[in-house]
């Protein structure tokens, strides 16, 4: 019974594991056994009005495209990680987030500077949400 519940543990660890290591795999399926695997994402709060959504952590247009914009409300946000610095309406972050789904239903997601996330500090995380 202990060896059944130990190793059912581990496949969950190694479930997660494998979700976070791509926010892409973490925002549907990883193939980790060949199982579906979701993670339970977290609410954050966008300030600002129609806040660029990004292919990568960039402002770059070479680097990272917009994809979509939000507006000012609370969205599903998976993880965290550096990228490039961004200064905007007073603060400065160089933390992104990933949002998970950014049109209801459809399963998009992208980066969002972690400048118009309510809870950080300038070049700090968002409290609560997890490295990518």
């Amino acid at each position: 019974m202990l060896g059944k519940k130990l190793g059912t543990v581990l496949v969950a660890s190694t479930a997660l594991v494998a979700a976070f290591a791509a926010p892409s795999a973490a925002a549907g399926q990883s193939g980790v056994s060949g199982q579906e695997v979701r993670v339970q994402a977290n609410k954050v709060h966008v300030w600002g009005h129609q806040v660029a959504v990004r292919t990568a952590r960039s402002t770059d247009s070479t680097k990272s495209k917009v994809v979509r914009r939000v507006d000012k409300g609370d969205h599903k946000a998976n993880c965290q990680r550096t990228g490039e610095q961004v200064t905007a309406e007073g603060y400065t972050n160089n933390w992104w987030v990933w949002l998970t789904e950014t049109s209801p239903g459809k399963g998009n997601g992208g980066w969002v500077t972690a400048v118009y996330v309510s809870g950080g500090v300038d070049n700090g995380k968002i409290p609560g949400i997890p490295t990518c």
